[in-house]
């Protein structure tokens, strides 16, 4: 921010952060309050930060204080042990913290999820199960953020030592002022908050594009108890987070746009409200103690009137996840590496622009090369007509062929025709032959006078009947010449059917060849 008294801005914009981590702060306790455990931090700067500690006392003194003495009547009051509140040492104090952890009027996390640019959402936490109630919870303050300053291509400027410019960012010592002023009303605006431990980090870093080291925005961890009266069972007051916040007057419901929020929205929008106050008055001293005002001439720099500061609010309205401060730092790596990842980006698109008017520079050397163009498409206007024409050729010669194969084919077919006639012929003469067979009685002579009296003189059994060996033989041989006959016959009408169906195919095969002799005529526009 300049601190001049000429060319001032009319205003400055900046960003203020309130929130609660939203996981039990005795986990990060340390991260808090420790300068050694953060010295082993890889985002603290061990020897160049600044941290300081304005309040540090233990969890157990603040319960005793705040619940000390109404767990010790509570206890008296008891006739049977195992109603009093006690831990394993008979403490009362102890076995109260216990009892909250591990009670069951604490509901199960949820997972943490992330608004995408393209409307799903994705998870930015793991999914706990945990029954038991916070003891401690705590709240991060700062003013101002790391967004850098870019050019109208959308790269960031640096400065001529490599540092990244934060526009949104108000000077280290407005900051501290507020933020410290807003810890020493915190009870007094929230009377039901009793607070353990307050610490200032001014000492987190990271390194930019440049490998330059940049400090993050200076913050405040302020570690709370949350109390609340009026209990008609149990201890009259408790460790409660929700009833506290309904005593501080933060309830459910309808803002005045009829969305509908939970108590700790409406606390922490009090609470960024009360901070933003406390941060335009510091900055407004800030400014006037190093007179800056608005220009160097006329009313308003003659009045002493400093540039305005309008607080943004980015994330509102956005449904944005509190994360802790371990998947806040993660996020934020993700995001310097997507910011290097977007310089290296227009660089790339830089060469390409230069390529792109590489490429318009040869299109304009290519236009000479049209006549060439339109003498080689000339030439291939000609070889394709030769070609055309040689094609014609192949056709004809084609259909020539074709020509004579059906010629050829209706030769053959003729004479396979006059053979099948000329056989059918025949098997119609054999089959009257055999009926001719069939209707006579066929004798057998016997020339040997002695073969055909001995024939005659013996007798033999047919059909339970004496007969003569003579009439006997006779009939047999009679019988299996007409069996003959009749096979003959079958056989021979058998095989005249079969002639009669090949002929019947070849004419049929006949009159497809004329049917495509007469297509292919038609194919290459012959007219027959």
């Amino acid at each position: 921010m300049e601190n001049a008294t000429t060319n001032s801005p009319i205003f400055y914009e900046t960003t203020t952060r309130v929130h609660m981590n939203p996981k039990e702060a005795l986990g990060s306790l340390e991260h808090v309050r420790s300068k050694d455990f953060r010295n082993r931090e890889a985002h603290v700067d061990t020897y160049g930060g600044r941290f300081e500690v304005w309040k540090d006392e233990s969890v157990y003194d603040v319960y005793d204080e705040l619940f000390g003495d109404y767990i010790t009547e509570y206890n008296k009051n008891q006739k049977t042990k195992c109603r009093r509140i006690l831990d394993a040492n008979g403490d009362g104090v102890g076995g109260y913290i216990e009892k909250i952890q591990t009670g069951k009027r604490g509901k199960k996390e949820r997972a943490v999820y992330k608004n995408m640019p393209d409307g799903t959402k994705e998870v930015a936490g793991k999914r706990e199960m945990s029954q038991g109630q916070r003891i401690l919870y705590e709240l991060v303050v700062s003013v101002g953020n790391c967004e850098k300053k870019r050019d109208e291509h959308g790269r960031i400027i640096y400065t001529d030592d490599g540092h990244e410019i934060h526009p949104m960012r108000l000077p280290y010592e407005v900051n501290k002022a507020a933020v410290k002023a807003f810890y020493e009303q915190f009870e007094n605006f929230y009377p039901h908050f009793k607070l353990t431990t307050a610490s200032w980090h001014a000492d987190e870093f990271y390194l930019n594009a440049n490998s330059v080291k940049e400090y993050g925005i200076e913050h405040a961890h302020l570690c709370f108890v949350p109390w609340a009266d009026g209990y008609q069972r149990g201890l009259p007051v408790q460790a409660s987070v929700s009833k506290a916040l309904e005593q501080m007057g933060f309830k459910n419901g309808k803002d005045e746009h009829g969305v509908y929020h939970n108590a700790y929205w409406y606390f922490t929008q009090d609470a960024q409200e009360r901070f933003e106050d406390i941060v335009y008055c510091e900055y407004e001293k800030y400014q006037k103690a190093h007179g800056v005002t608005i220009g160097s001439e006329g009313f308003l720099a003659a009045m002493g009137c400093v540039p305005l500061l309008f607080f943004e609010h980015p994330a509102e309205g956005k449904n944005l996840p509190n994360l802790d401060p371990e998947q806040y730092r993660e996020l934020k790596d993700v995001q310097r590496q997507l910011n290097v990842a977007n310089d290296e980006l227009n660089v790339v698109q830089g060469e390409l622009e230069q390529a792109e008017k590489t490429i318009a520079d040869a299109k304009e050397k290519e236009e000479n090369l049209d006549d060439y163009i339109a003498a080689k498409m000339q030439e291939a206007d000609q070889y394709y007509a030769e070609r055309k024409e040689e094609a014609a050729g192949l056709i004809r010669e084609a259909m020539e062929k074709h020509k004579q194969k059906v010629e050829e084919s209706e030769l053959r077919f003729g004479d396979i025709v006059n053979v099948m006639k000329k056989v059918s012929e025949d098997l119609e003469f054999c089959k009257k032959r055999c009926l001719e067979l069939l209707n006579k009685k066929l004798p057998v002579n016997i020339s040997d006078k002695m073969v055909e009296y001995w024939l005659r003189k013996n007798k033999i059994v047919r059909n339970n009947k004496w007969v003569s060996a003579y009439d006997a033989c006779s009939n047999d041989i009679s019988r299996k010449v007409r069996a003959k006959a009749e096979t003959q016959y079958n056989q021979a009408d058998t095989l005249s059917v079969e002639v009669r169906k090949q002929m019947e195919i070849a004419e049929e095969y006949m009159e497809e060849l004329e049917s495509d002799k007469d297509e292919t005529n038609t194919e290459y526009g012959l007219v027959v």
